[in-house]
């Protein structure tokens, strides 16, 4: 196992994400590992390892790393946050894939926390608000808070619905707690036409 001379023809046997090995042959070594890349086909999000040889994966760092008839694989890294409900000290872990959208994370950190499905959250950082994203920092601790509207009686309850026409005002920041919406007044005109029971 010599690492290749500049020039030198290289053979790999790269195994993409579920598939099966396949050979690739390089004409020369690439100059750097962003060329490597770009000549295997490995996408940003993907991390590009090679067999050692003890058989343990490492990650391929530089190209000098590479020699003829290199095993490498292209895995699909996933990330990680940490979740806990508001008031509770127990965190569980949720994880996704790239391809996951910001509303499947969402779901699956309401489901995580014990909310019921559709429960609107904000998730919180220490005291500032995190947007769900696919692009939060790894193994991040984060807190969901439930959203709360204004009810007839004056008290808060949790919104457990996944529109808006379910409920008859928007939910509101939790860090807004005692602080009373201010709606704007009904005009006469919009009632007119108004069923009432």
């Amino acid at each position: 196992m010599h690492a290749p001379m500049a020039g030198q023809c290289l053979s790999l046997f790269v195994r993409y994400p579920n598939q099966e090995p396949v050979l690739r042959e390089l004409d020369q070594l690439p100059q750097s590992l962003g060329e490597l890349r770009n000549t295997l086909e490995v996408l940003d999000d993907q991390q590009l390892q090679i067999l050692d040889a003890s058989g343990q994966y490492l990650q391929v760092e530089q190209v000098g790393q590479l020699f003829d008839g290199a095993s490498l694989r292209v895995t699909v890294p996933r990330r990680r946050v940490f979740v806990s409900l508001e008031g509770s000290s127990q965190s569980r872990p949720v994880v996704w894939y790239p391809g996951s959208g910001s509303d499947q994370i969402e779901s699956a950190i309401v489901k995580a926390c014990g909310l019921p499905v559709g429960t609107p959250i904000e998730l919180l950082e220490d005291d500032v608000a995190v947007v769900i994203s696919p692009t939060i920092p790894n193994d991040s601790v984060l807190t969901a808070v439930p959203l709360v509207s204004q009810t007839n009686g004056g008290s808060r309850q949790t919104e457990g619905y996944a529109s808006p026409e379910r409920s008859s005002h928007m939910p509101e920041s939790p860090r807004r707690r005692g602080a009373t919406p201010s709606f704007p007044p009904r005009s006469a005109s919009a009632s007119r036409g108004a069923v009432s029971p």
